[in-house]
């Protein structure tokens, strides 16, 4: 860690300035939804999907993919600015949330290997962020000015593999997970009192982890039209080149299940509907007081209307995602999430756009494409 971050205490003012509070910032640190098809269904269709995200969140759908495919998403990454009043020891906050910038967050290949129903996949996926600013004028105790910004990153990079049963109604998979982490801060505090300097403290602080998951994906003997998934990933341990402390030093593990309903018949059998729910589980995440971290769940319900038009078919999508706070000083993220498709009948691509609005502000954009190459 470079200028690793520390408590400073203003001798005159008798000020302790503390990390941070986060009080009202919604909680995504280690949850973030990467964007995608699945995202307009309130992420509910992670753990039974079987395309190039299945690498990065349940490698047991490798087991049912049947040609190498390309895929990638990208979304906002949401932003929040906060005002904060009162003392510099207790902070009140105010806090909105935007979009942000728009960030690639997914990008995989997966392809089915010779001679088995098995597959692998490599992936780059973005799980967890965090980007917010604190700034107030004339606080309490002398306070003229303060602010503070801390952006929190959190990258897997993920190689899987997955095999199904010869009725492929059944299939398991496991993964390995390299954990690129990222944490920047920066906070100045300005007095009135021209005899006291301003206080600065600074981190830029980059780290690595490895992990590991395993995942199953099956149907039901007597509901062939049903898909269940779960997957368990260990906790990840971040490793850092260098002395100093560490503000998120143990990424959570996961533990998730999924039901995803396909449901046939609708407009004299030209279409579907797809209904989905997932829950997850973080758990043995550590922190420190700029970023804590507590067991905590997350979870999506959502539905998919695989709508006939002509020489295509229009998935269109709606759902609801909630992550409890993850931690004492966070508040939990939920909103209602949308979005539309294409899939050219015949044709070896698909786009989607998704939507999910914001509890504090703002609404988050994703764009996905995916593409199926000849074996």
């Amino acid at each position: 860690m470079k200028d690793a971050w520390k408590l400073r205490t203003a001798a005159l003012a008798g000020i302790v300035v503390p990390a941070v509070a986060l009080g009202q910032v919604p909680d995504v640190v280690d949850a973030l939804d990467a964007g995608g098809r699945a995202m307009g269904l309130g992420g509910a269709i992670y753990q039974t999907g079987a395309d190039t995200v299945s690498t990065a969140l349940n490698p047991a759908g490798l087991g049912f993919v049947n040609r190498p495919t390309v895929g990638f998403a990208g979304r906002t990454l949401p932003t929040t600015r906060t005002t904060v009043t009162g003392e510099v020891s207790d902070l009140r906050l105010s806090t909105a949330q935007e979009g942000g910038d728009y960030k690639l967050t997914h990008l995989g290949y997966s392809a089915p290997t010779r001679g088995s129903k098995s597959a692998f996949g490599i992936a780059y996926t973005v799980v967890g962020w965090m980007n917010d600013t604190q700034a107030g004028q004339n606080l309490d105790n002398g306070v003229q000015s303060y602010f503070d910004h801390a952006k929190v990153k959190t990258d897997f990079l993920t190689l899987g593999y997955g095999q199904s049963n010869g009725s492929q109604s059944l299939s398991w998979g496991f993964q390995l997970i390299v954990a690129l982490q990222n944490i920047d801060a920066f906070q100045r505090i300005v007095f009135s009192d021209s005899n006291i300097p301003p206080q600065e403290a600074e981190s830029h602080d980059k780290g690595t982890g490895v992990g590991g998951a395993f995942g199953l994906m099956f149907a039901p003997p007597s509901q062939s039209h049903m898909t269940i998934g779960l997957t368990v990933r260990s906790p990840i341990e971040v490793q850092r080149g260098g002395p100093g402390v560490d503000l998120y030093p143990t990424i959570p593990g996961r533990a998730a299940l999924g039901i995803a309903l396909l449901q046939d018949g609708y407009r004299d059998g030209r279409d579907s509907m797809l209904y989905g729910g997932q829950i997850e589980y973080y758990y043995g995440g550590k922190g420190s007081s700029r970023v804590n971290r507590k067991d905590h769940f997350a979870g999506g319900i959502g539905f998919e209307y695989l709508y006939m038009m002509g020489d295509a078919t229009i998935p269109v999508r709606a759902g609801f995602r909630f992550v409890e706070a993850g931690g004492d000083d966070f508040t939990s993220s939920q909103g209602f999430t949308y979005g539309v498709g294409y899939r050219p009948l015949n044709a070896d691509w698909g786009i989607d756009v998704s939507f999910a609005k914001q509890n504090k502000g703002g609404t988050a954009t994703s764009v996905s494409f995916s593409y199926r190459l000849p074996n």
